[in-house]
């Protein structure tokens, strides 16, 4: 099944496809921080998004000595 299928039968609010779209145009893996920004979203809400779409496979976290990194599961399965 393509992505693009699955990513259209998912009902996801506007957040949430705000926060995918940045995910997907980065190629590394950015702070929540920097995600919220770009995506016109608050951070806190960023956060509880990033951790809602790592449960649904869509985006993985990246655990740094400091902080977490968030970026776009490029392999689903």
């Amino acid at each position: 099944m393509s992505k693009y299928i699955i990513l259209n039968t998912l009902t996801l609010s506007d957040s949430e496809k705000a926060i995918l779209h940045v995910l997907e145009k980065h190629k590394m893996a950015e702070r929540a921080a920097t995600i919220a920004r770009e995506a016109g979203t608050p951070r806190t809400t960023t956060i509880h998004t990033l951790k809602k779409l790592t449960k649904w496979k869509l985006a993985r976290i990246v655990h740094q000595e400091t902080h977490d990194r968030w970026i776009y599961n490029r392999n689903l399965r």
